[in-house]
């Protein structure tokens, strides 16, 4: 099976992979983390303006994605992009290269060197040339004789991880087969393997949710960004879009993370401040004190805006509330769409002629929903409306 998440408009050269192994962890509490982050990542992605196909078998995936795109990032549940777009940029520059895989390749002493599932990157044209080999999976005690490798150019750190591998002359018994022998094994006589670099690893993050010990030591930050991102001062900037239709606006709602639209301002308008972080808050009060300003969570209560004329030209700049990194680990898809719903259905009574903007919606990448229009006509969703992912195909998504 593989469910497939499009963005609206793409040319890309390069389709993202997404490998379902939520059935495997032991945990529900973990297994329901990485859902909601799994969620996330699709709604990231799809807004970088790429293609996310998602099953449960990566052998599938890479060969249904090389029959459309150049080249596959492979990625496990669990795994996330942080930083904006220096792991989309990045891995573009890694295409330039001459490669059939890159990713994190691990010595595993008697047993045959291991591709982590976490991320990978595979040049699908060269796959297809070799006849699309099986990546292979791990099968423990399973001995066999392969030609040997040799690593280059050290360790990306400690003693098993190899910045390069190239194959040697000689054949060794091998005690196991970890995630990736065999397409590791069928690259080596015509291409040398490079690990992912340092810039690359600094812009994702894997919580090895298949490790319940390492998972919940990993699970740390979770929790430290979401505190950082509701209480530090983050950012003066945002990456809104702006729309050639905005005009003449007398009342402005935006949260405390940038004044894209103030072009479209007069003296006169009102302008109304909202975010849950205080220090964000602050900011923006001690620059332009004038304006009136709101501490409330989106994702908990609708913003109280009856201080606004409904008969005024109106802009509710909703940005990505309901679709950000901060805190999509800790709130489901599902709730986030409940309360994007609750606040679009609450304008549509009190402002209904306002022009609502998102630069994401929870629902993001799971439909082709609007991002920009008046209230009144600005359709919600449910999640039974949505694309649904394999982990969430068990039914847990109510309709």
């Amino acid at each position: 099976m593989i469910v497939k998440f499009e963005p609206v408009n793409s040319d890309q050269e390069i389709v993202y992979c997404i490998v379902d192994y939520i059935w495997q962890y032991n945990s529900g509490w973990t297994r329901e983390l990485i859902k909601n982050q799994g969620d996330y990542n699709i709604t990231n992605i799809t807004s970088k303006g790429y293609t996310v196909y998602q099953g449960l078998n990566e052998d599938l995936l890479l060969k249904e994605a090389s029959k459309k795109y150049k080249f596959a990032v492979v990625i496990s549940t669990g795994t996330e992009f942080i930083n904006g777009n220096d792991f989309f940029n990045k891995i573009k520059k890694e295409c330039k290269s001459d490669f059939l895989i890159k990713g994190h390749i691990l010595d595993r002493g008697n047993a045959y060197y291991e591709l982590h599932r976490q991320c990978y990157l595979v040049n699908l044209e060269a796959y297809c040339k070799l006849g699309k080999p099986t990546v292979g999976q791990q099968s423990l005690g399973e001995s066999h004789w392969q030609t040997d490798i040799i690593s280059l150019e050290g360790n990306i750190h400690d003693d098993y991880t190899p910045c390069k591998i190239s194959q040697s002359t000689k054949k060794k018994a091998f005690m196991h087969k970890m995630h990736g022998w065999n397409i590791i094994s069928k690259t080596l006589p015509y291409y040398n393997i490079s690990a992912f670099d340092n810039d690359i690893r600094k812009s994702k993050k894997h919580f090895y949710p298949e490790n319940q010990k390492i998972f919940l030591e990993k699970s740390d930050w979770i929790y430290k960004r979401e505190k950082i991102c509701a209480n530090n001062f983050v950012h003066k900037k945002c990456t809104e879009w702006t729309n050639v239709e905005l005009s003449e606006l007398e009342q402005v709602v935006s949260p405390a993370s940038g004044n894209w639209w103030i072009d479209y301002v007069s003296e006169d308008s009102k302008i109304v401040i909202y975010d849950y972080n205080k220090e964000s808050i602050n900011y923006w009060q001690k620059i332009n004190p004038e304006y009136t300003y709101v501490l409330g969570d989106l994702l908990c209560d609708v913003l109280d805006l009856s201080i606004l004329d409904p008969s005024k030209k109106t802009l509710i700049n909703l940005s990505n509330i309901y679709a950000y990194e901060g805190t999509s680990f800790t709130y489901s898809l599902e709730k986030r769409l409940q309360k994007e719903t609750e606040m679009i259905e609450y304008l549509r009574q009190v402002l209904p002629n306002a022009i609502i903007s998102f630069s994401a919606r929870a629902c993001s990448g799971f439909i082709d929903c609007d991002h920009y229009g008046t209230a009144k006509y600005m359709k919600t969703y449910r999640v039974g409306d949505l694309i649904c992912p394999t982990w969430h195909a068990n039914g847990d998504w109510s309709q």
